[in-house]
Formats: structure tokens, sequence, C-alpha cells
């Protein structure tokens, strides 16, 4: 008699069993990406059934965001009874704007049913950031109503993005020159991300080195205060307080922030360079005075006795050309035509012409 109620009472408790079982097997997928670089990953969101033979439908797909109200839903895609046909519903019109739907069905029921999009990392936003909750509505193989819901997080790492030009108070009386034992103000503003906030970090060189080196004393510059710039971007300002050097002709300063902890010219590091000219009074050394005085006399000097040179040299080009051009020229002579055998009645004059380039005889014949 008790055999029978042990079996029977087996069985039941194996149905049961395995009732609970094929319930409890339905879970649900979401996709988000943890952690993601902001403005250079795409965001992508997306929640779906999991083991889905083990569904027996789903009828509706939820995604939602935490807010300081609560969880507000986003977008929801479900089987329309009425047409049957699949359906989204966008709850917020600012995030339609910005997604890209990769799959957005419920009906028929395959591996591929779910909702997905993605959002390009321009169009990224500060608030995209948080928890996000995936809501799944169907049921079960067994035709038992199942509401199965999975949390998701984004988490956005914001990196530095610029260095603005190094500016420089006061202003040198002299442009690019600063007189030694001068004391500026080096102001330098960059965005620093965020997670964690970057720094501005301080680096020079002068001279005589070759590679950047972080400044040594930290009581000569400050951080500046954190500023929320655009959400989830922070800007600060850094000064750093000079005092000219009298012992280098220049130091060339430069404001970096990101990369690595690893201090000046990383690769990946955003900065910007400034170079503080020393300026050198003449008045204020007397032995440079006297030296450079004595090279400006000496150049002069030079110059004068090579001046002197040239014009002599001129003047005697001048009268050599003179004396060429006065044996090269017309020759006129003038001479009385008659025999110079002793005809002393002839009175014929003649006036002749010789040219330059024919060469003439004269001769003397009153002699022997």
């Amino acid at each position: 008699m008790y055999l029978p109620n042990l079996i029977v009472t087996g069985v039941i408790l194996i149905y049961w069993q395995s009732y609970n079982d094929i319930v409890s097997c339905q879970s649900v997928y979401v996709i988000t990406p943890g952690a993601m670089n902001y403005l250079e990953d795409k965001l992508k969101l997306g929640c779906s059934p999991s083991q889905v033979s083990m569904w027996g439908s789903v009828t509706h797909i939820t995604l939602s965001k935490n807010t300081s109200t609560g969880f507000q839903d986003i977008v929801t895609v479900f089987l329309n009874f009425k047409t049957l046909q699949n359906q989204t519903i966008w709850n917020q019109s600012g995030w339609q704007n910005r997604a890209n739907f990769i799959r957005e069905y419920v009906n028929p029921l395959t591996t591929s049913s779910g909702l997905e999009f993605d959002i390009p990392a321009d169009r990224v936003l500060c608030s995209d950031e948080g928890i996000y909750r995936c809501t799944v509505i169907g049921s079960s193989a067994l035709n038992e109503p199942i509401d199965i819901e999975k949390i998701g997080t984004v988490k956005l790492k914001v990196k530095p993005t610029t260095v603005s030009q190094i500016q420089v108070s006061p202003k040198p009386e002299i442009e690019e020159l600063y007189k030694a034992n001068t004391v500026i103000l080096l102001i330098c503003t960059g965005t620093v991300g965020r997670n964690p906030t970057g720094e501005l970090r301080w680096c020079y060189r002068r001279d005589d080195m070759f590679n950047f080196v972080g400044w040594e004393n930290a009581d000569d510059y400050d951080q500046g205060p954190l500023i929320s710039y655009g959400g989830c971007q922070y800007s600060r300002t850094s000064k750093l307080r000079y005092n000219v050097s009298a012992d280098y002709k220049y130091t060339e300063f430069r404001c970096e922030t990101g990369g690595t902890t690893m201090e000046c010219e990383y690769p990946s590091a955003i900065a910007s360079n400034i170079t503080i000219q020393r300026y050198t009074d003449p008045k204020q050394s007397t032995s440079l005075t006297n030296i450079d005085t004595a090279v400006c006399s000496s150049k002069l000097n030079t110059i004068f006795i090579v001046c002197i040179a040239i014009l002599i040299a001129g003047m005697l080009i001048g009268f050599a050309i003179t004396v060429l051009l006065y044996r090269k020229g017309v020759i006129v002579i003038k001479w009385k035509k008659e025999r110079i055998y002793g005809d002393t009645n002839a009175t014929t004059t003649t006036e002749h012409v010789y040219d330059s380039t024919t060469e003439y005889h004269m001769y003397n014949t009153t002699e022997g």
C-alpha cells in the first residue's frame, strides 16, 4: 500500500523539479562595453534572450538606464498582437537620433532575436555613462510567463585632449628677451581628462642640455583647481614662477599632460613649449665692451686699408686706359706735298688722314 504512494510522490517531485528547471533556465544577455575611451570608441548597447530553446516566446525587450529618479526606459522592441509585426518605440528621442540599429525584433524567436544598436564615437555623450538594465518578457517552453532582468555598466575613460600655448606675465620689455634675475610667471591651461584626472607637468632644458627634465622644485608651481569642461572633461590652469637665470642664454619650458606618469617628452603626451631668452646689457660688462670695441676698431682699420688699395688701383687702371685710347685714336697729319729731292717751288699742301690700323713709316731724307 505504501509502495504505490511512494512511486506517485517520486514522480510528482521529479516532474516539479523538471518544471522548475525549465522555467529557471531562461536568461538574458545584456551588451555593454564596460570601460571605453571617450570620443575614441563607439558605444554598443543591446539586450536579447539567451538559451533560446528554453523560451517559448518573447514579446518585449526593453533597455533602460538608471537616473537620479530611477531607471528610465530608453527603447523597447515588442510584438504588436494586432498586426503581428515587430515594433520599436523610443522613449528618449535624443538617443534615436544618435543610434544606428543592428537588430530590433522579437518575432520569430531565433538566436538572432533581440535589440542591439551602436552610437558613433563622435556622438557619445558624457551622460551615456552609467548603469543599464536589460528586460526581456515572454514565456517559457511550458507557456509560463517570464520577466527577466540583467544589469550592465558603461564607464567612460576620458583622456586629456589639449594644451594651450604657454603665456608669460609680465610681457618682456624687449621682444622675446628677458633681463636676468627677473621673476616671471608662466601660465599653462589644458584639458586634463578624467579617471583619474590628469595633471599639467612642467619640464625644462637649458642651453647646455639635450633632453627635457622635470622641474625639481614643486614649490615654484601650482596645479590650479579643476574646472568641469563639457560634463566629463576637466580643465585646469597651472602657473610656474621662474627667476630668469643669468648663467644661461636661454631656458626652454614644456607644459604637458597625458601619456604616462613618465615625465617629459613621452610620445603620447600633449604639450606646449616656450623659450625664455636672457637679455644681456652691454654696459654691464666692461671687459666684454673693451673686447667688442677692439674687434670693431680692427675691422674698421682693415676696411679702410682695403678701400685705399681699391682707390689707387682704380686710378692706375684709369690712367692706363686714357693713354691707350690716346695712342689708338685717329691721327691727323698735315704734310706738305713736295718732293724731298729739292723742289722748293712746290707749294701744294695736302691734308691726309691716316687710319689707326695701318702701319706707316716716316723717313728723314735731309741726312746723308
